[in-house]
């Protein structure tokens, strides 16, 4: 018997995450990270399969579950799907979703494995978001152009940044944040803040430990892991290109 899933009529409306990456250009991180619930399709493509979930503490008895439908993740699973987005080794297929739980009408699953222990390869569940998070990221995107905008231009002989980080580092600068200590103050604030100040662009990922010594950052489709020590010799790199942010 499969597992329930909640009624249609009590779910929220959703989008795919990958429609929400493509048509605002935030990294999925990001978007994991800010919706409030994230929920996995585990509907079959056709009657071949079906996936399988398994309860938080099996018997050595207790069978694998069948589902189909929509379930949402679990707090922790939701940060640990936003974890793997940035893992190279676990970003796509099934290592991506693979024992993440989620909630059902009875209780906790967590995601196991196909109905059939050989099959050609299938679609991996599809990561769903609040469609509400599109209007959001859409309306952020937009008041980011009008700030861009207004800005006044660069000189002509000096072209602006192409790098995102340099960017985000030129921002700060320019409103006053020069000091090494006033940066990586800053730099915490904005890896919590939903509302960033300087990081328009949302490229700030998480930091790599307690520390706080080295974190992730997003340049393009790709992550990239930077120590704070790399950000002090990049700043001192735009203070000599930007004299009169000295």
């Amino acid at each position: 018997m499969s597992q329930k899933n909640p009624n249609s009529a009590e779910l929220p409306n959703l989008i795919s995450l990958n429609e929400v990456w493509r048509r605002t250009g935030v990294p999925p991180y990001k978007i994991i990270m800010i919706c409030n619930e994230i929920w996995l399709d585990c509907t079959p493509v056709d009657e071949g399969y079906r996936w399988q979930g398994q309860r938080l503490i099996p018997g050595n008895r207790d069978p694998l579950v069948p589902m189909t439908g929509k379930y949402k993740l679990t707090e922790d699973s939701q940060l640990e799907l936003a974890e793997r987005t940035i893992d190279p080794l676990r970003s796509r297929g099934f290592p991506l979703v693979a024992n993440l739980t989620m909630e059902t009408e009875n209780g906790f699953l967590t995601l196991h494995s196909t109905s059939k222990s050989q099959c050609p390869p299938i679609p991996t569940p599809k990561i769903l978001v609040p469609e509400k998070a599109l209007e959001q990221f859409l309306a952020a995107h937009t008041q980011t152009y009008e700030t861009a905008r207004e800005a006044p231009p660069e000189p002509k002989d000096r072209k602006a940044p192409e790098r995102p980080i340099h960017r985000l580092l030129l921002r700060m600068m320019k409103g006053g944040i020069n000091s090494g200590p006033e940066l990586y103050k800053q730099f915490k604030r904005e890896m919590v803040n939903k509302n960033r100040k300087y990081d328009l662009e949302k490229i700030l990922l998480q930091w790599t430990d307690d520390e706080k010594q080295e974190f992730w950052w997003q340049n393009g489709p790709k992550a990239k892991r930077w120590c704070w020590k790399t950000v002090t010799n990049e700043v001192l790199k735009l203070k000599n290109r930007y004299p009169e942010l000295k």
